[in-house]
């Protein structure tokens, strides 16, 4: 008894460029509600993968420590995300990364209630 999905059904996108891509031709296509890579940016690997749902589902914020200041470009950026996060200001960065990662715990609670993670260690 398998389900199709259907416009009306919350699609969240995790991963590569490829996601992006996907998500960005089923927006043309008037899908929604649909997120890709809300909370971290492109990631490329399972295991950011797993840390960025944990990350939304915990709704665990992150603090000026998790940031580190980049000599070369003058930017405070973050290992766990994309470098579109990065800012020449600490708290407005934070500001940012946290804000999205609010944004993508509210898509999983309320746009995919019907979906269960199960995430093993």
């Amino acid at each position: 008894n398998s389900k199709k999905l259907d416009y009306g059904d919350g699609i969240l996108f995790l991963g590569s460029c490829f996601s992006e891509n996907i998500c960005k031709r089923l927006e043309e296509l008037k899908w929604a509600p649909i997120a890709v890579n809300p909370s971290h940016g492109i990631i490329f690997n399972a295991s950011s993968l797993g840390h960025s749902i944990e990350r939304m589902i915990s709704l665990e914020e992150y603090k000026e420590s998790d940031l580190m200041f980049n000599e070369r470009t003058h930017l405070w950026s973050s290992f766990v995300h994309h470098s579109s996060y990065s800012h020449n200001n600490p708290q407005m960065g934070l500001a940012k990364i946290n804000e999205v990662l609010i944004q993508g715990m509210h898509f999983i609670k309320y746009s995919l209630a019907s979906v269960c993670f199960d995430l093993k260690g």
